[in-house]
């Protein structure tokens, strides 16, 4: 009876397993089919559409509306670019073609796709262009960068320098602290997330050339160290590192580490350094030999709580600048796997921490404790659906050693579980 019923459950499985792989190639069918449909109903084969508008009640119209639309404001931006007509012409229709992207997605063919953002690239990093109209451009350069799976480097090549000096001009300018100009509220983060959407579209000697300008900031026992720690954060590229490791990140990587070794005191740049080192792990999972600086790394994320640690009636805990909980969660999680020694230090580290995680233990660390187990959780939940289940388009995508493995998420959930718990 009982072995029945083992076949009757085997004989179960693979009927659903069966089921389940002819309706995904079912679905990949039909998702072909309809883009073959789109191309010939459109003329072009369309980058990205929101797929909700054919439910419309007028769904039948959207199409001639919106290709209609799309050629008048392609028309209209090159011309008013070439006429350099900021007002009302530039606004006007970078504004157009930011809401025809809000409501038909990027509906247009890659090679319009491509010459719109060098058409705005090469506008915002025009020299001394107003503030507000850099702030309004790359919001919709924003738009544009977003779907990265949808142009690769062969397609897309962005020089870094005229990005940098204008992020230079606008940012770190004395000229708003006499009244000169006025500085958008938002400008530095729309900034910022240009520069990590622009990122992954440097060239290959951009690392290099990068080093080379910010290297003579680079002075432990001066401010300048932190502008210049800040810029790697944000400008050195790292997605495309594992192509010529040489010529990206082996030229910073032990400098830099060698910097924070020698800097035991938290120094203000900390913060800038792990997340670039976090990036760096997440976009080269398994490349980058960890196991030297370990023992630094994670001495450095325990002293981010702040923990009341006495000698002699004497507080000798963290006072520096404390670390981002989720910049440590992310690092952490992106070395993990493989042969990393990284579970053995984690497994050290909440050794260390149990007794705070207790309620009878609250404190001001309390805080970064929860937030740190809170984030470590969801970023490692996040990697292993990235990679078993996310598709990959371009980048570098990990050998099966290097992913997580069943026994791996078997070990981090007995080390996360007797504080959970």
């Amino acid at each position: 009876m009982g072995g029945l019923m083992e076949e009757d459950g085997e004989s179960s499985c693979s009927e659903i397993l069966d089921h389940d792989f002819e309706d995904s190639c079912d679905t990949i069918q039909k998702s072909e089919d309809w883009k073959k449909a789109r191309n010939l109903e459109l003329g072009f084969e369309p980058q990205k559409e929101i797929v909700y508008n054919k439910v419309l009640p007028y769904a039948t119209d959207v199409d001639k509306e919106s290709t209609s639309w799309f050629a008048e404001i392609k028309a209209n931006l090159g011309k008013s670019i070439a006429l350099r007509e900021l007002r009302p012409g530039i606004v006007t229709w970078t504004s157009r073609l930011n809401k025809f992207i809000r409501l038909y997605g990027l509906k247009f063919p890659k090679a319009d796709h491509i010459s719109l953002i060098n058409l705005l690239y090469s506008f915002i990093t025009s020299p001394d262009l107003e503030p507000f109209m850099v702030n309004h451009t790359a919001g919709t350069l924003n738009s544009l960068l977003r779907k990265r799976n949808l142009l690769d480097r062969q397609n897309l090549t962005l020089e870094w320098r005229p990005l940098y000096e204008m992020y230079e001009r606008i940012l770190h300018s004395h000229l708003e602290s006499l009244g000169l100009i006025k500085i958008p509220s938002s400008i530095d983060q729309t900034l910022k997330s240009l520069v990590k959407l622009c990122r992954p579209y440097f060239p290959l000697s951009a690392t290099e050339e990068m080093l080379r300008e910010w290297r003579p900031l680079m002075c432990p026992l001066d401010v300048t160290m932190g502008k210049a720690m800040s810029y790697f954060e944000i400008f050195l590229p790292t997605f495309s590192a594992f192509e010529n490791p040489d010529q990206t990140y082996k030229l910073w990587f032990d400098e830099l580490l060698g910097f924070w070794s020698a800097c035991g005191n938290s120094p203000i740049w900390e913060p800038h350094l792990l997340s670039l080192l976090a990036r760096l792990a997440e976009h080269n999972t398994g490349q980058v030999d960890w196991s030297l600086y370990m023992p630094v790394i994670f001495t450095r994320v325990q002293k981010m709580f702040s923990l009341p640690v006495h000698y002699n009636k004497t507080n000798v805990g963290n006072k520096g600048m404390s670390l981002d909980s989720s910049t440590a969660a992310y690092w952490i999680v992106n070395t993990l796997g493989g042969e990393s020694l990284t579970q053995k230090y984690l497994s050290q580290l909440f050794q260390s921490l149990e007794s705070y995680y207790h309620p009878a233990n609250i404190g001001k660390y309390s805080i970064k404790l929860t937030e740190f187990m809170s984030k470590l959780s969801d970023i490692f939940i996040k990697r292993v659906h990235r990679e078993r289940h996310k598709k990959h388009s371009w980048g570098f995508v990990p050998p099966s050693e290097h992913i997580l493995s069943d026994s791996d998420i078997t070990q981090f959930v007995n080390s996360v579980k007797p504080i959970v718990y």
